[in-house]
């Protein structure tokens, strides 16, 4: 699992972040993750990943997803009158 592991991060090190990786369909991250582990399923793997990443990691590597993120938060914030 390690030459899989390291397959992996050798992958991400190619670009300034992961939301860099997605430059089309047939090099979207879910394919390259099946290029090294055939059976990845990102449906049944990502609720598993997830956690183990934790959210500050993900916000500090897809800044695209920590702005959505604090836009969702900004709802939940009191409106000043």
């Amino acid at each position: 699992m390690w030459a899989e592991i390291e397959a992996l991060l050798a992958i991400r090190r190619q670009f300034p972040s992961p939301e860099h990786i997605d430059d089309g369909d047939q090099t979207a991250p879910s394919k390259r993750i099946r290029s090294v582990l055939p059976d990845y399923d990102k449906l049944a793997a990502g609720p598993q990943i997830a956690p183990a990443v934790g959210i500050e990691v993900m916000r500090r590597e897809h800044s695209h997803f920590a702005n959505w993120l604090e836009s969702l938060e900004s709802l939940a914030q009191p409106r000043a009158q």
